[in-house]
């Protein structure tokens, strides 16, 4: 009985330290701030794709060029590409930024979201136990609600899917024509 009281009374000064330290709050701003960059990053990424894409002929991104030279030494050995779909998402899927596949880049800009979204419940979970102040956890959870709504928000501003599409669509239109 007397372990989990003092166990109980470090808690309570650790977990009131970590409010009183708005280290929480410090937190929700690294996750967005982390957030964000990787949407931006990806963002950048994407558009230069689009329009290296757009002028296949004449790119000097290495992978759209081994593509495109995968593409048409197929055509020259006469074993022809059956489904050109296949072949160009296939290709699209082995892209890689900083030696990380773009999947993975997405994958993470959403685990950061949450991860955001997790922490809220469970900090005021532990500010109940520890008998934090209810004005303190409520404005910890709402900055931690801002934050994700701000990652929600630049996630569809970037509108990643549209650029993957038309990155799809000029290689397809490139190597069908």
């Amino acid at each position: 009985i007397m372990d989990v009281k003092i166990w109980k009374r470090e808690g309570l000064f650790m977990i009131q330290n970590i409010y009183k330290d708005n280290i929480i709050i410090y937190t929700f701003a690294g996750l967005c701030a982390l957030g964000i960059l990787i949407r931006f990053i990806l963002n950048m990424v994407y558009i230069y794709l689009v329009r290296e894409s757009d002028r296949l002929g004449s790119t000097n991104n290495k992978l759209l060029k081994h593509m495109k030279m995968k593409f048409e030494t197929c055509y020259k050995l006469n074993i022809g590409v059956n489904n050109v779909d296949t072949f160009v998402d296939k290709s699209l899927t082995k892209y890689k930024f900083c030696g990380i596949l773009l999947s993975t880049w997405e994958n993470l800009s959403g685990q950061v979201l949450l991860l955001s979204f997790l922490i809220i419940p469970i900090s005021a979970i532990f500010g109940v136990v520890f008998e934090i102040d209810r004005e303190q956890i409520l404005y910890t959870g709402a900055v931690g609600v801002l934050a994700g709504a701000a990652l929600i928000l630049v996630d569809k501003m970037t509108n990643l899917t549209i650029k993957k599409q038309m990155i799809r669509l000029n290689l397809l239109d490139y190597l069908e024509n």
